[in-house]
């Protein structure tokens, strides 16, 4: 057998093994065969976004992504000892004085709020009468319980009378008053109080001529109405003279109060 002849054997021979081969492996399912298609083309797809993502990465890109040591905590996220107060937020007393705002006297005493009222009800206090004498550093009369700095405390300046706090505490115009009404009714026993007020005040007037300044008619008025109350409510107690009998009963015929009020003058009642 020539060259020619043994190749073509050989080439038959190759062909009927590999066919064999193929025979003998069953047939593969349709099913299994697309599936297998479509993971290898998902595969690919796969691989070739994986690959522009990679392909448009710089190596500075990559150089960020690595961690780096400033993500990590420092000492300068600590507190430090400049977040605590210090003595420079303490209030000093400069921020008063700033403020314009005034200090406690050092004896105790405050600048603020109204002062103690020591006039009202110092008569009964004190038992004091209309016609008692100043002594002690006090006032005189109704005022005994109190002294002239007590009273100028108080004072208001009244808008019919111009008495002083001195005048007020010598009580010298409540005893003239006092004493002129009891001459002059004793004097007139059938006048009427009409006709009584204008000679009292002329009394009154006589008796110390200041009082025209210190005590026009419309203060006068204020006293005149207290004798006419005495008279009117206490003339067996009051006729014979001031005592304490008089004085009784003037206050519990609420004939000496009034005055004060009418008069615009600090009130011992």
């Amino acid at each position: 057998m020539n060259r020619v002849g043994r190749a073509l054997l050989a080439a038959i021979a190759a062909t009927t093994l590999v066919w064999s081969c193929v025979s003998s492996e069953p047939p593969a399912d349709n099913d299994d065969v697309v599936s297998d298609v479509k993971k290898n083309d998902a595969g690919k797809d796969a691989g070739k976004d994986a690959g522009k993502k990679d392909a448009g990465k710089t190596e500075d890109d990559e150089d960020d992504d690595a961690p780096t040591g400033d993500d990590e905590p420092t000492g300068d996220d600590e507190p430090t000892g400049d977040d605590e107060p210090t003595g420079d937020d303490e209030p000093t007393g400069d921020t008063d004085k700033d403020a314009g705002m005034s200090t406690p006297p050092k004896d105790g005493g405050g600048t603020d709020g109204p002062k103690p009222m020591k006039l009202a009800g110092s008569q009964a206090k004190n038992s004091c009468s209309s016609y008692g004498k100043a002594t002690g550093g006090m006032c005189a009369g109704f005022y005994c319980g109190v002294s002239e700095a007590d009273i100028t405390a108080e004072w208001v300046e009244s808008p019919v009378c111009k008495s002083t706090p001195a005048s007020v505490c010598s009580g010298a115009l409540s005893t003239d008053t006092a004493k002129c009404a009891r001459d002059t009714k004793t004097a007139n026993l059938g006048d009427t109080n009409e006709v009584l007020r204008p000679k009292i005040q002329a009394c009154i007037y006589k008796a110390n001529p200041k009082y025209e300044q210190e005590a026009p008619p419309d203060c006068l008025k204020c006293f005149l109405d207290a004798a006419e109350c005495a008279s009117t409510n206490c003339i067996a107690e009051c006729l014979l003279g001031d005592s304490k009998s008089c004085d009784d009963c003037r206050n519990k015929n609420d004939c000496n109060a009034p005055v004060m009020k009418c008069a615009g003058l600090p009130s011992p009642f």
